[in-house]
């Protein structure tokens, strides 16, 4: 039979150069008899059809091989053969054919307007393709890819879906895969398609695509908090054989409350992953609840030296610590825990860790003080200055003043106007009015000076420091003695002093009893708050008095005195105590404006650093885009380059079918039949019309290699074969 077959496409091949069409069908006919699924010989009928002008029948074998092709999954070879058929006279086919033949040359059609970038009239070409045959389900598909290449993403999904419903309906579930992929790309939170897509490689006994997949959908759902999801998808992931499907698995069993079965399943994972953090968390966690705090402990160790950020881990260690009435070990861990939050800006947990230490502590300083911070920085004024009230007031029951004083101070600049703070100002205030007059208090003068009270009028003037007044300060005295009616000095509550006659003053002071510890304790930011809201009312005795008791306090702080002077000046009606006052707020005002004029120039020079980076950002932008359009050119160019290449090797393809059918396969064919002869002589007229014709050249080599041994056959390699006439 093989012999008969080689003499019959030795005579077909011949027929055929000599045109005798009807000599060479009957050849090819009785090829096709002895192997009906030799498509390459459907096509050679084809092209002999096509050649003697009968259409219908060239039709009929050039489709029989298309769709042959196609179901190999030959698309390339299928798209040649299409376009033979495009050919076709159309008048000379019958109703039926001649339908199919227009879908084809449609898609010819569409396809050399994809080539030219005219993507729109493509579109347009496939839409007149389903009105011709709604069935088309590949043309729903095109459409749809199409329109995603436009970034129509709601017209592509219109298309896509409706082509994979109509695939996963018919179970045509390799088709529908491409589909499903294109939907995620654009739909990339589309968890149905995600979970037909593991259905389809799951049918394919794709094992690696399988598992990836169902881990995902684990994943996903876990994230859920969709338990029964979980659960089957871990099994699903189990049964293709993946160990990362043991944790999940494990961790619903957990959920469920089912210890020692979790455990088993986590057993299995870190027999295989020694070093899979969740699942050791997982299991530290399974035997905390056991009560087997000790191995929890030294899983999680593990775990910290592992990830040393790992919060979960360091919160759990502070747990277990704390469960077993280790305090400080506990908070140490919840610490380092606190820290790492800080660190990402993750406040909230920080917050509440904190919280959960003080619930054990709740007079540790150490934490509240870094919880104010922590509320500070997530801006929650309020309740960052209530935690620097509580920290004042633990100072306070320890009689620590300064510290109580620093906390007040820090919770009044968060919130000045905090009910606590006011309530405290507003209890100084009553405290003060209430203080008895001082006693002990000595004016020391030269023993001749007289004092008669009874004729004492009343001066008042700012406190000073300790309540002690050096006359060498205010009055510069050397032997001259000088003459005054009336010496304002400082005022000391409830004293009131004149001098009646001139005096010789070498030194001068006034003083009063040491002022005390207890004396000080009043808060400067709630007195001058005080002293501001009687200022408002009208009120100066009392202005004054609040800002004598701050000057007290704090006696080098410039911005009291000024305050106070001012106080003073609109009490007596003046424009201004006196000239040193006057100096003193000119250049206050001076150093005012000069901040004022530093600050604008740094906001001007803050503005023109933003607009020069706003500047360069857009600048950086623009040659971004520019590269980005200069690569899609580039990327566009090539596919034009390579469209162009491709097309190009499709018309060489095309256009050297019947030199490669009748010349460098001829030769194969006569070599296979044992007639060298021939076969030399076809491929030296080949060498001769084309001295580069590699293909030639090595079939004439192993022509010459086969006459050299004196062989009279060449034993057939079906494949290699079947790739060279796969142009055909």
């Amino acid at each position: 039979m093989a012999e008969n077959k080689k003499d019959i496409l030795k005579m077909a091949m011949i027929y055929t150069q000599e045109g005798k069409w009807d000599k060479a069908i009957m050849e090819y006919k009785k090829l096709i008899i002895l192997d009906p699924t030799d498509y390459n010989i459907h096509n050679m009928l084809g092209d002999v059809y096509a050649k003697k002008g009968e259409d219908a029948l060239a039709y009929q074998s050039y489709i029989l091989t298309a769709e042959a092709y196609i179901k190999q999954g030959l698309s390339d070879k299928a798209n040649i053969i299409y376009k033979k058929i495009a050919k076709l006279d159309s008048n000379k086919l019958p109703e039926a054919d001649r339908k199919k033949q227009i879908l084809i040359k449609k898609n010819a059609e569409a396809e050399k307007f994809i080539e030219n970038g005219e993507i729109d009239k493509a579109i347009d070409v496939y839409k007149e393709i389903l009105q011709i045959n709604p069935d088309s389900f590949d043309t729903y598909q095109k459409i749809g890819e199409l329109y995603a290449e436009k970034g129509m993403k709601e017209e592509a999904l219109k298309f896509l879906y409706k082509v994979a419903e109509i695939y996963h309906k018919n179970r045509i579930y390799k088709k529908a895969l491409p589909v499903y992929q294109k939907i995620i790309e654009l739909q990339p939170d589309n968890i149905e398609m995600r979970e037909k897509i593991a259905e389809v490689y799951e049918r394919e006994g794709r094992e690696s695509d399988t598992k990836r997949e169902y881990i995902f959908l684990c994943e996903y759902y876990w994230a859920k908090k969709n338990i029964e999801k979980v659960d089957f998808f871990a099994q699903k992931a189990i049964e293709a054989k993946s160990i990362e499907a043991h944790f999940f698995k494990g961790a619903v069993l957990f959920v469920k409350k089912e210890f020692d079965e979790a455990k088993k399943e986590l057993d299995v994972l870190i027999k295989f992953k020694a070093n899979h953090t969740e699942g050791l968390l997982l299991s530290a966690k399974i035997n905390k609840e056991k009560g087997q705090l000790d191995q929890a402990i030294s899983i999680l160790t593990k775990v910290v030296k592992l990830d040393e950020e790992n919060t979960e881990a360091q919160e759990l260690l502070g747990d277990i610590y704390l469960q077993k009435g280790l305090i400080k070990e506990a908070n140490a861990k919840f610490m380092v825990a606190v820290n790492i939050y800080s660190k990402k800006k993750e406040f909230d947990k920080a917050e509440y860790i904190l919280n959960k230490i003080l619930s054990k502590e709740p007079e540790n300083i150490d934490i509240l003080q870094k919880l104010a911070e922590v509320l500070a920085l997530q801006n929650k004024k309020r309740q960052a200055a209530d935690v620097y009230i509580k920290i004042s007031e633990i100072y306070s029951k320890e009689k620590m003043e300064n510290k109580e004083r620093e906390f007040l101070k820090m919770a009044e600049e968060l919130e000045p106007a905090h009910p606590k703070i006011v309530e405290r100002a507003k209890k100084l205030t009553i405290e003060s009015k209430a203080e008895p007059v001082k006693e002990k208090q000595v004016f020391e003068l030269k023993k001749d000076i007289k004092i008669k009270p009874e004729k004492i009028e009343s001066v008042k003037l700012p406190q000073i420091q300790d309540n002690i007044f050096d006359a060498k300060k205010h009055q510069t005295i050397k032997d001259e003695p000088f003459k005054t009616e009336e010496f304002k000095l400082p005022d000391l509550p409830h004293d009131k002093i004149i001098l009646e006659s001139p005096v010789e003053i070498k030194e001068t002071v006034i003083s009063s009893a040491p002022v005390s510890q207890s004396d000080v304790q009043e808060d400067v930011p709630a007195l001058i708050a005080m002293a501001e809201g009687f200022v408002k009312t009208g009120d100066f005795e009392q202005a004054i008095e609040m800002y004598q008791k701050a000057l007290a306090i704090e006696p080098l702080n410039e911005s009291i005195k000024t305050k106070l002077n001012k106080v003073y000046s609109q009490y007596a009606g003046i424009s201004s105590v006196d000239s040193q006052v006057k100096k003193q707020q000119e250049e206050e005002k001076k150093k005012q404006e000069e901040e004022r004029k530093k600050q604008e120039e740094e906001k001007k020079k803050q503005e023109e650093e933003r607009k020069k980076q706003e500047e360069e950002k857009k600048k950086q932008e623009e040659e971004r885009k520019k590269q980005e359009e200069e690569k899609k050119k580039q990327e566009e160019e090539k596919k034009k380059q390579e469209e162009e290449r491709k097309k190009q090797e499709v018309k060489s393809e095309e256009k050297n079918i019947k030199v490669i059918f009748s010349t460098v396969i001829s030769a194969e064919i006569f070599m296979k039949q044992g007639l060298f002869y021939e076969a030399e002589q076809i491929l030296n007229k080949i060498i001769s019309e084309d001295a580069d014709n590699i293909e030639a050249k090595a079939k004439l080599d192993e022509l010459k290699k086969l006459k050299g041994n004196g062989k009279e056959e060449i034993k057939e390699d079906k494949k290699k074969t079947t790739d060279r006439v796969s142009y055909i």
